[in-house]
């Protein structure tokens, strides 16, 4: 039984937008957003997640904790022009690693990406020292592809496939 809810990003998350997004993991591992104060993490919401889910219909969700109803991370499935497929993304905030939310927010997501776009694949980009997320998306079934330059930073690339 799952102990999250899944929700997009609205206005009311800048602070936890801010906090997430300045974490020392979050800069080493995905990148430095340059989220500095509350009306960057504003913006950031507005042309980053919910312009994404207004052109696309998918983008980076909220990940709640039911319980405590507290924001503990994000995920969800991101469109790059520079990838074929959908790309998987996700943080969880420092405090909440390694209790499961990424792992159950992936889920939801792959499972919602392959229910209602029109795609067989799902694409990954992973830093090449991030050991926690290579394990969490090889324990979700994605393969390693290749390694890519992504923000001038060797990755790898990963790809889970459905068929339909």
């Amino acid at each position: 039984m799952s102990n999250i809810l899944i929700r997009p990003m609205e206005l009311m998350d800048a602070e936890f937008v801010l906090d997430l997004y300045n974490q020392p993991a979050f800069i080493q591992y995905i990148a430095d957003k340059q989220i500095k104060n509350i009306d960057d993490a504003k913006a950031y919401i507005i042309h980053g997640p919910k312009a994404s889910h207004q052109q696309f219909g998918h983008g980076l969700d909220v990940i709640i904790d039911a319980e405590k109803q507290l924001p503990v991370g994000v995920c969800g499935l991101l469109q790059r022009a520079e990838l074929s497929a959908p790309d998987l993304g996700y943080a969880i905030s420092s405090q909440f690693v390694g209790l499961g939310y990424a792992y159950q927010a992936c889920q939801i997501a792959i499972a919602q990406g392959f229910d209602t776009l029109i795609t067989n694949e799902i694409l990954a980009i992973v830093s090449l020292h991030n050991i926690p997320s290579i394990g969490l998306l090889e324990k979700l079934n994605f393969v390693r592809v290749e390694s890519m330059i992504w923000q001038g930073e060797k990755n790898w690339l990963y790809r889970l496939t459905c068929e339909k």
